[in-house]
């Protein structure tokens, strides 16, 4: 292109109508020859132009020196124009995986580069989390709501937990950094002498996570997401839920309040497709660690994702007050209690990670109890004007429906029902059964394997009794906490999350430790005399051992028999003894 501009300035400049075709052919070589030299070579300078053949009067060659200073400005302007339009027409053509994982790679670099690692960068991220939900909280409810599945009461309660994960976490990240230099003294060892070693231990960051959010949580999944990301020291890869109205809105404003380099939006679904390693992750919501290697591959490393079995709860006698009481006390407990456990289960459409779904109470609470739980069911549920379809199965042996309103409630019996023949269509379910007692109940409950959270409704002393003898992640007495509900994440947000972070140790040594410069002999007498040296403090309880059950047995029969023996031994010679006098 720049040859034929400056080919047709030159015939413009010094064109004559009364020139010959032939002078023109010339010409116009001349021109090809110094617009091939132009391409060949990019240092070609405006002084070796000067070689093309130029117009013989000063006016003329004025103007075609003018046309050649436009051109060149020209042509830099749309070069770059030229290539950044095919930039971006290749992006946007581009098949999607390969954009995602261009997205990918881009954050990776934003990673390496150390853009997240300083604390003042994690804070004003977490700020402008802050502020974008300060500013924009009417935006934010409608967008959501264009999902008929959501209520108020849901986003209210997400926006509040975001709000009060960032001041958690933003305290977390301070005193961090302030505790980053602490160490301390390690104790000198057989091998380190008499030197003096100090240990530190801090969290680096991972990398690049992929936050997967979800319908049911999309601003506690996916902004919660983003600040405990941020928090770590990580950038994220964000991919929102499938809203088209909450994606449009939060890929406007996250560009407003946040480092355009902390983070990107990608389709989970289309990055599954064509990167297989991502398929087994799970589904939203989750947090990923990923592995962005430098051709564009990806693996998983470390995923946070939601609990696998699901909580329980147990409502112990001692809870609606003495044992055989009536009243009107008794009926206002089991109506709190109630209350509860039927709202964990409406909030977010039965959806919380840490709402119970087996309550076991004891017989002499369940009357009362299941009353209020049938009560509180059908007032939730013309609250907010929804209930489930009726099942039109014949229910299973055991098994037995009270209600079926905004929570389905339905009675197992402990020894006939099963698990198995619960319905699964996906409305919210709370499963009551019965026991006889606090041992039963723990027997029931020591039979389930990784409780994410139980909820234990009793007084004392039985609470110390039963928390005593029953393993759960956590366990919370006498109330379901709002922000455990609206977590959509299995992990503890009162610190930085191990998942999202490496732990490092840093050993400081006095000096370097050279024990090869003597002789090797000398090396090992030392090393001999160090072992025969050592000495642990001790405690007198026995040599330790365990012995068989059944060693012990045969050891005990021994002793009974060698007594046996010894005693009719001594008999018979009481006996001689007495009898030859």
């Amino acid at each position: 292109m720049s040859g034929y501009i400056r080919g047709y300035a030159e015939l413009f400049v010094d064109y004559s109508p009364m020139e010959s075709n032939e002078g023109l052919r010339m010409r116009a070589q001349k021109i090809r020859k110094v617009e091939d030299k132009c391409q060949t070579r990019p240092e070609y300078t405006f002084a070796e132009c000067k070689s093309a053949p130029l117009p013989r009067s000063r006016l003329r060659r004025f103007g075609w020196h003018t046309l050649t200073i436009v051109y060149t400005l020209a042509d830099r302007i749309s070069g770059y124009a030229c290539s950044l339009g095919v930039y971006a027409l290749s992006l946007r053509t581009a098949p999607l995986a390969i954009r995602w994982r261009m997205a990918l790679l881009d954050l990776s670099a934003s990673y390496v580069s150390g853009i997240s690692r300083p604390v003042n960068w994690r804070r004003k991220q977490l700020q402008g989390i802050h502020d974008l939900i300060h500013d924009n909280t009417e935006a934010l409810m409608g967008a959501a709501l264009d999902d008929k599945r959501l209520t108020r009461a849901d986003l209210l309660l997400e926006l509040n937990y975001v709000l009060s994960l960032i001041r958690t976490q933003l305290d977390t990240v301070i005193g961090s950094a302030g505790a980053a230099g602490a160490t301390r003294n390690v104790e000198p060892d057989l091998l380190s002498g008499s030197r003096t070693r100090k240990l530190a231990q801090v969290q680096t960051t991972a990398g690049v996570v992929l936050v997967s959010s979800t319908w049911a949580f999309p601003y506690s999944s996916s902004l919660g997401g983003l600040v405990l990301t941020y928090a770590s020291g990580n950038v994220a890869a964000l991919a929102l839920p499938a809203s088209v109205k909450v994606t449009a809105l939060l890929g406007s404003l996250l560009k407003k309040y946040v480092d355009h380099a902390g983070y990107s939006l990608v389709d989970s679904s289309e990055l599954v497709k064509d990167i297989p390693s991502l398929s087994a992750t799970p589904s939203a919501p989750s947090l990923v660690v990923l592995d962005v290697n430098v051709d564009g591959s990806v693996e998983p490393l470390r995923t946070v994702t939601a609990p696998a079995t699901s909580s329980v709860a147990y409502v112990n006698y001692s809870a609606l007050g003495k044992r055989g009481g009536r009243g009107r006390a008794r009926t206002e407990a089991a109506k709190k209690i109630a209350r509860d456990l039927v709202q964990s289960k409406v909030l977010f459409q039965g959806r919380a990670l840490f709402a119970p779904f087996i309550v076991y109470v004891d017989i002499e609470a369940y009357h009362d109890l299941t009353l209020e739980l049938i009560a509180a069911a059908k007032e939730f549920g013309s609250a907010i004007q929804e209930s489930h379809v009726p099942l039109k199965t014949r229910e299973p042996t055991g098994i037995r429906t009270l209600v079926n309103n905004a929570v389905r409630i339905i009675e197992m019996e402990p020894e006939v029902g099963s698990f198995t023949d619960l319905p699964s269509d996906g409305a919210p379910t709370l499963v009551i059964a019965k026991t006889r007692s606090p041992d039963a109940a723990i027997d029931g409950l020591q039979s389930l394997t990784c409780i994410p959270a139980l909820y234990l409704y009793s007084q004392e002393p039985f609470t110390s009794y039963i928390v005593k003898n029953v393993e759960a992640d956590r366990i919370l007495i006498n109330g379901i906490p709002l922000d455990l509900l609206a977590n959509p994440f299995a992990i503890e947000t009162k610190k930085l999350p191990s998942s999202l972070t490496h732990s490092q140790t840093i050993i400081k040594s006095s000096g370097p430790h050279i024990v090869l410069a003597d002789s090797t002999y000398q090396l090992e007498r030392q090393l001999l005399k160090n072992i025969a040296s050592a000495n642990i403090n001790r405690l007198d309880e026995g040599d330790g051992t365990r012995w068989d059950f059944f060693d012990q047995v045969k050891l005990v029969f021994q002793g009974v028999k060698l007594l046996t023996y010894t005693s009719v031994a001594l008999g018979g010679y009481l006996a001689y003894r007495r009898y030859t006098k």
